[in-house]
């Protein structure tokens, strides 16, 4: 299956980092599991201060254990999207090597056949989503689903009935997103085909400089270029509303 593949393509180059990535994850699930018992702690604080006979020692306790447990989330949240974004940067740096040597390895056949600006800018793409997904995706949405489901554990052990509306329009926020999917990555490939060919024309007249000075045709590679940004740009509209 793709997603398997792409799983291991992940895993292959987080592994030289995997020390930190599990110190991120277990710091991820402990602010995941104290952001989820904090609007719990604080319902609990209106409802003890709302009562006139309720004892204020035991408000400014819970009040403390409140601001404790904030302060001890927030702080843990930016660190692990400080380490987070450090081992995305150095994974996505690595696959971009990769991927660069490799060509750098081919023969001169493949060079010339081949318009290295189109490639180059599929490479560099590459490594800006790869390094996406792993800040988006692995660190920051996967620990917030942890909460959600955490909460919702909590809810349900307070008022089921909310719990349970909660998690019907949660099924149908992902339901309508799974729909929307398909036309989302069609009009992505289709933006990222007029990126490559935008820069790869880029690249290539700016790489062979000389040559486009020897024919005199800047003029002839100036409106290439503002042609194919501008549909790079059409192309976006499109995405945008996809």
């Amino acid at each position: 299956m793709q997603i398997n593949k792409d799983i291991k393509t992940l895993w292959q180059y987080l592994k030289k980092y995997k020390k930190n990535v599990y110190f991120i994850i277990l710091l991820s699930l402990i602010a995941s599991g104290i952001s989820a018992v904090i609007p719990y702690i604080y319902g609990r604080l209106v409802d003890f201060a709302s009562k006139f006979s309720s004892n204020v020692n035991i408000i400014l306790e819970i009040l403390g254990l409140w601001l404790f447990l904030t302060l001890i989330s927030n702080w843990i949240g930016r660190f692990v999207d400080r380490k987070g974004t450090v081992v995305a940067v150095y994974a996505s740096n690595d696959l971009l090597l990769d991927l660069s040597n490799y060509i750098l390895k081919l023969p001169i056949s493949f060079h010339k056949d081949k318009k290295m600006g189109e490639i180059l800018q599929r490479i560099g793409r590459a490594s800006d989503y790869f390094e996406t997904i792993l800040n988006q995706i692995i660190f920051d949405s996967a620990p917030g689903i942890l909460r959600t489901i955490i909460g919702i554990g909590i809810l349900a052990y307070v008022e089921w009935r909310l719990a349970i509306a909660i998690l019907i329009i949660i099924i149908i926020y992902i339901l309508a997103t799974l729909l929307k999917v398909k036309a989302i990555i069609k009009t992505q490939r289709t933006l990222n085909r007029s990126y490559e060919k935008g820069f790869g024309d880029l690249y290539n007249a700016t790489y062979n400089v000389q040559v486009v000075k020897s024919s005199i045709a800047e003029k002839i590679e100036e409106k290439r270029n503002t042609k194919n940004f501008g549909i790079i740009a059409e192309k976006m509209k499109i995405f945008m509303k996809a």
